[in-house]
């Protein structure tokens, strides 16, 4: 997890004292809480059940709409034939690919965001899509070039969550992988990205 992401989350609490929201601090404050425990419990671990990422997972994504005045949608939907407490995946792969969509995707777009993250079981794999509505990964490359944030640790993470995922296999010897997709309108202007990552079953 981006340790900037701890740093924003402690300064937004707080902001939403001195701005006497005391209740939307205390419930930011509760959640969050919760999310690091969840993270330190399961950090030295290889893999954990799909039910424990799914309950971080929610966790970030509610106290990142929190901090961002729920400038942002989201749904995080999983199909109700995967067993997920009994489906193991690598702990906290899909959280930063989340995390990109949030701050390199939608939070430099104007208009209406919108995040979806799903799990679906197809043939020995569980895929997860993570799908933005965001300006696109040239864009957002662009802002970060502009504002002299050149350094790339995305691609390096990408490259670790290539790794993990070949550490597991379906029974026929398949291994997992991710593909970034650039999504485009109509008109072929960039909108949004979408991930995709294959996660080999595994009980």
């Amino acid at each position: 997890m981006n340790p900037h992401f701890l740093f924003n989350a402690l300064n937004s609490i707080q902001q939403m004292i001195l701005a006497n929201e005391d209740i939307v601090a205390t419930k930011y404050l509760s959640r969050f809480s919760k999310l690091l425990r969840a993270i330190l419990i399961h950090s030295d671990k290889e893999t954990i059940t799909l039910k424990e990422e799914l309950e971080i997972l929610n966790l970030y994504i509610e106290l990142e709409s929190i901090r961002f005045k729920e400038s942002f949608h989201y749904k995080v939907e999983v199909d109700e034939d995967i067993e997920t407490d009994e489906v193991k995946i690598p702990t906290l792969l899909i959280q930063p690919f989340v995390e990109n969509a949030i701050w390199h995707g939608l939070m430099h777009k104007e208009g209406q965001r919108e995040l979806t993250v799903s799990f679906t079981e197809e043939d020995e794999f569980i895929k997860c899509v993570i799908e933005d509505n965001g300006v696109g990964r040239q864009q957002a490359a662009a802002m970060k070039i502009a504002a002299g944030n050149e350094k790339n640790h995305t691609s390096k993470g990408i490259g670790v969550s290539r790794e993990r995922l070949k550490a597991m296999r379906t029974t026929d010897g398949r291994e997992g992988d991710i593909k970034i997709i650039d999504l485009v309108d109509a008109s072929g202007k960039a909108n949004g990205t979408r991930v995709e990552i294959n996660f080999p079953i595994q009980n």
